[in-house]
């Protein structure tokens, strides 16, 4: 009891201590001590999860288990073997072992209440059922006693009813309620954390959902065993009367049931039909289990309600100086062969032997009960499947590999060298044929043996007894409550790993594995009963009322069978996801180390505190619920803390150059109106990533975007389709990247003309422009015409006529820009107090188009009498407040309360370049104060924010650590596959962030200096529209690569996205190109939406 109790004790005070040093399961994410600069108090170490979850299991699987009492003679280790047997049985199939629980608790149940007034409780119960009781005859142990046994002999007067107090039982135990109270309190404790962190919608790893559903199991285990003696070393003796010794008893420990039983007046000739049919072999679940298991494992095996050990005997030695004779003949059995019985083995005299290997005897029936009690002490009369061990398949192996050695001896010594090299190659192939076979079957058989024991084992063994079987439980009349109990304990272990079902998996196949074991643990235990249940039903119902004996039919030997393969499958499934599940697990428990090993290097990319989740109100959503999920995935995607932070150049190159030479996958296919985007993507994607096309797939290119050149201006989405503003800046910047001036470059194959036309076709009174004819009006449109016509030398003040007003209408409260602006636009409080306000949602792709915009429509904003202005102070604070906080990476969302996403990694993080280029405080406010940044003391902030507006640092760790595909491309974020858009926008923003480009006032100079007026070249303010556009230059020495110049990226043009080069080579082209003509407007189209 002492030592028991010490483990148990030191066992949690280790676990507490650990928690303590290294940090409890309180709130916050999974932190390294060491790193952590605040209290680690406050947050979850590996050490914490995992000796929680191990000194759990541990509670579980071996504190929790009850054994029965060794035999006498047992070695230490054999003991200890048993115990990990049971151990190991309750790792796989825990609900067969609560089912072996409820079954000695149910006759514990029956038992006391039945010796109630000799004073018996539960505590006396178990301990018959353990084996505490043993008889002894002369001072030796004869065997063990069953409660049966022991009140046959004590109604015979052959011994005296044990007198033992509760007391004096529990003072055996090595357990006591404080032991098994520290047990129980530590699993509860595990189970309300978990519980609680699920509640609070904290992160709980799958470590501890499988721990979670062992704790819940050891809770009815501790239960059913509550008054069951702990290891339990010796049992009482009860001695047989001297009267009784004179006459050694020969009774065996457990007879076979007879064919026939007698009624109650003792008539053994007349049997009732209540009385045969119970008596009738195999009609219950406990038989159906016995011919089960036979056909399972052959003829090795006697049925499961013995015991895995009782393999090899023949009748028990019930006197150890007189053995009887059937010990030294040898044993004798029937095999029932057509209805007949075939009696085998030897007999005690060799005629008889002869006479009975040639002669069959009908079957007896009911009428002829004494027939078998006519047959000879030597003989034992055993069912279809009791098959001695010494025929079984294995020793039959055993025996031909023997022969066939012993043979091959012979020729050497013969020197018949041919022969006996032919038969040691047989040898050979017995043993590479029979011994994996032998190797895997075994453990199957002994798993299924143990699974049999555990719903079936109501016989003492025969091999050991001296002790009960490991899995004994006496029968009794609620037997099949046990049955129900496994179906409804095997549900809600499965049930419980179902919490888990839509928990974030590194894999999607991973997640539909767990899903399918879960399914799996929670139905098999119930199909494998109904099975058995089915199966003798139809052994009890076939052939009651034909002749055939009592045989099936054919049909029930159909059924019968099929219940066997389909059960065998199912224990293969059940052990194929109880192990899959295992190591499911154990897959955690190292994502655990992963991610703590992990934590050092983010804390090293962002320079910040611990990351914690992001905070809720309290009240579930399914955003609150997709936001944590994302948080858990963006920390498992954290490198090692040795890990150098690598750019996959070669794989994205791949990934690029595979789409555009073999064509895009099958998914891109509804992606048919957006084939200039696609193109676009990929080159200007190979441009940052310094690869250039060669001269053909360039030619190839242009090619493929002067089908879509629309004959009435503009290009299309694809050959045929209707111009779109969208279309024509993918196709204009995809042939200022690949093309070149010539009759084939494609940049003199722009109708620039018909162009500028389409472009004044398209705009509306209030300055803003459709996207296409009969289509809306979006800001991003605009965007795209208004680069496109700084590129071709298009901007002209007809052009863009009240476009910086609309622009700055379509600002919202929150200080972002929405896609277009609205008639009753206000900061009234009337206007945002009504139930749905006529304001825009802040989008970040808005928001770039609409800064960009703004700084190319500066020239012509200075010349107007009436500047419009926008509040970039309140823009400046919605876009610091779209960059995530560190559990997040550092990605940048696109809205407010939304997740973390990839691509506006550019239209978000580019647009702090545009801000930059506004001097912060707008242009117009330029000699005003700075806009203040408040960092406060909040949680989440960045505590290294650079001269930058934001965190440039973290932004390339996101990209690099979870935007990059295993496979090449880059992506929204894990686990989503990479595609051409987020490859683009991801390197983009990776590019900004890399380096610094801002407009150089001393390139403007130098640009406005080199300008030479002429025919062909407009006044002053197309020369200060050329001078901005091309005045961006990259700050020398101001890029901060994280990893290293090998992951350097080329510089990116913050208006148009193309490189400085290619946006410099176009626009210098085209502005010694003439103007093209400046019609008026035509009237104004009506948007099909607002």
């Amino acid at each position: 009891m002492f030592p028991m109790t010490l483990a148990v004790f030191l066992l949690t005070c280790v676990s507490q201590y650990i928690q303590a040093v290294y940090g409890n399961n309180s709130e916050g994410g999974i932190l390294e001590r060491q790193d952590a600069p605040q209290d680690s108090s406050n947050t979850r170490s590996l050490w914490s999860i995992v000796s929680g979850c191990f000194a759990t299991i541990f509670a579980c699987t071996w504190i929790s288990v009850h054994s029965n009492i060794p035999a006498p003679n047992d070695n230490p280790l054999e003991v200890l073997g048993r115990r990990l047997a049971i151990m190991l049985n309750l790792l796989i199939a825990p609900e067969f072992v609560i089912a072996w629980t409820a079954r000695q608790y149910i006759a514990s149940r029956e038992i006391s209440k039945r010796h109630k007034a000799r004073g018996w409780t539960k505590t006396h119960a178990f301990f018959v059922i353990m084996g505490g009781f043993a008889l002894y005859e002369n001072g030796e142990i004869v065997r063990t006693l069953d409660i049966h046994e022991l009140e046959k002999l004590e109604a015979e007067g052959k011994i005296d009813w044990p007198e033992i107090t509760e007391e004096e039982i529990k003072d055996k135990s090595k357990g006591d309620y404080f032991s098994k109270g520290v047990v129980v309190l530590q699993t509860c404790w595990f189970i309300a954390q978990v519980i609680a962190r699920g509640v609070e919608h904290m992160v709980v790893t799958e470590l501890e959902v499988v721990t979670l559903a062992f704790s819940a199991l050891t809770m009815i285990i501790y239960f059913l065993w509550w008054n069951k003696p702990l290891d339990v070393g010796v049992p009482i003796s009860v001695r047989l009367k001297e009267s009784s010794s004179k006459t050694p008893s020969t009774t065996p420990i457990q007879e076979l049931p007879p064919s026939t039983s007698q009624t109650e007046d003792g008539d053994a000739g007349r049997v009732s039909s209540s009385s045969h049919l119970s008596q009738r072999q195999y009609t219950t679940v406990s038989q159906s289990v016995n011919f089960i298991s036979s056909h399972i494992l052959g003829s090795e095996s006697e049925p499961f309600c013995a015991s895995p050990e009782d393999l090899e005997m023949g009748p028990l030695v019930t006197n150890k100086k007189e053995p009887p004779i059937s010990a030294a003949l040898g044993p004798r059995f029937y095999l029932i062969r057509d209805g007949r019985r075939i009696t085998c083995g030897p007999s005690t005299s060799s005629s008889h032997t002869s006479e009975q290997a040639d002669h069959t005897t009908p079957l007896p029936t009911p009428t002829q009960h004494s027939n078998a009690e006519s047959v000879s002490p030597s003989e034992e009369s055993i069912n279809l499947f009791d098959i001695c061990r010494e025929e079984s398949w294995v020793a039959n192996k055993k025996k031909l590999f023997i022969d066939i050695w012993d043979e091959a001896r012979q020729r050497y010594q013969t020197h018949n060298f041919i022969v006996a090299t032919l038969l040691c190659i047989a040898v050979v192939v017995v043993l590479i044929i029979f011994l994996p076979i032998y190797i895997v079957i075994k453990p199957l058989r002994e798993f299924i043996i143990a699974l049999s024991g555990m719903v079936a084992c109501t016989k003492l063994s025969k091999r050991t007894p001296t002790r009960v079987p490991s899995f004994y439980a006496p029968k009794s009349e609620n037997d099949y409550a046990s049955y129900f109990i496994i179906i409804a304990v095997g549900v809600v272990f499965g049930s419980i790993h179902c919490i888990a079902w839509n928990f974030q998996f590194p894999t999607a196949k991973e997640k539909l594995l767990w899903r399918i074991n879960a399914v799996v643990i929670a139905a098999v235990p119930l199909a494998i009963i109904g099975l058995m249940v089915v199966f003798g039903l139809m052994s009890e119902g076939s052939g009651e009322e034909g002749d055939d004996g009592g045989c099936l039919s054919w049909l029930g030997v159909t059924v019968m069978f099929l219940s066997i393969f389909v059960i065998v499958v199912l224990v293969l499934a059940y052990i194929a996801a109880r192990l899959s599940g295992r190591t499911m697990a154990q897959i955690g428990y190292h994502q655990i180390l992963f991610d703590i090993s992990n934590l050092r290097v983010a804390r090293q990319i962002t320079h910040t505190m611990a990351p914690r989740p992001t905070p809720t109100d309290g009240f579930p959503s399914p955003s609150a619920r997709i936001q944590a999920e994302t948080e858990e995935v963006l920390l498992q995607h954290i490198p090692g803390p040795n890990t150098q932070p690598t750019l996959n150049k070669n794989q994205h190159v791949q990934f690029l150059v595979r789409n555009l030479i073999q064509g895009f996958p099958e998914r891109y296919t509804s992606q048919d109106a957006s084939q200039p985007w696609l193109l676009f993507w990929t080159v200007q994607a190979l441009s940052i990533l310094q690869v250039a096309l060669d001269p053909d797939s360039k030619q190839r290119v242009i090619d493929k975007v002067m089908t879509w050149q629309h004959p009435e201006g503009g290009f299309g989405g694809g050959p045929g389709q209707a111009a779109h503003l969208l279309a024509t800046y993918a196709s204009v910047c995809t042939l200022a990247i690949a093309g070149s001036p010539g009759p084939k470059g494609g940049w003199d194959q722009i109708d620039r003309d018909k162009m500028y036309k389409f472009f004044m076709s398209l705009k509306q009174k209030d300055g803003s422009f459709l996207v296409a004819h009969h289509s809306e009006v979006d800001v991003r449109g605009v965007y795209c015409l208004l680069t496109v016509a700084s590129l071709l030398n298009m901007l002209t003040p007809e052009l863009v006529e009240g476009t910086s007003s609309f622009i700055a209408s379509c600002q919202t409260y929150e200080g972002g820009f929405a896609s277009a602006s609205y008639p009753s636009f206000s900061l009234s409080g009337s206007v945002l107090a009504s139930p749905r306000p006529p304001l825009g949602e802040a989008h970040g792709g808005y928001t770039f188009c609409a800064l960009a915009s703004w700084i190319l429509l500066q020239p012509f904003i200075a010349e107007e009498p009436e500047k419009p202005s926008i509040d970039l102070k309140s823009l400046l604070r919605w876009l610091v407040s779209m960059q995530g906080n560190e559990i997040e990476l550092g990605g940048f969302k696109g809205r407010t309360s939304k997740l973390v996403d990839g691509c506006y990694s550019w239209w978000c993080g580019g647009a702090f370049a545009l801000l930059e280029a506004l001097g912060v405080g707008g242009i117009q406010n330029a000699d005003s104060d700075e806009v203040p940044i408040d960092t406060g003391t909040s949680e989440g902030v960045w505590d290294d924010v650079d001269e930058g507006l934001y965190n440039k640092t973290a932004l390339q760790g996101y990209i690099i650590y979870a935007g990059q595909h295993p496979a090449g491309g880059l992506r929204d974020k894990p686990p989503k596959h990479a595609d051409v858009y987020h490859t683009l926008y991801c390197l983009s923003g990776l590019s900004s962030a890399q380096h610094h480009v801002f407009p150089s006032h001393l390139r403007k100079q130098e640009l406005l200096n080199a300008w030479t007026v002429s025919d062909k070249s407009p006044d002053d303010l197309y020369k200060a529209i050329f001078a901005s556009f091309l005045s961006w230059s990259e700050e020398e020495g101001a890029s901060h690569i994280l990893g290293g110049r090998a992951n350097r990226l080329n510089a990116t043009h913050p208006l148009t996205n193309m490189t400085i080069t290619h946006t410099e080579n176009v626009t210098a082209y085209f502005y010694h190109q003439r103007i093209p003509p400046r019609p008026r407007p035509p009237p104004e189209r009506t948007p099909a939406s607002s």
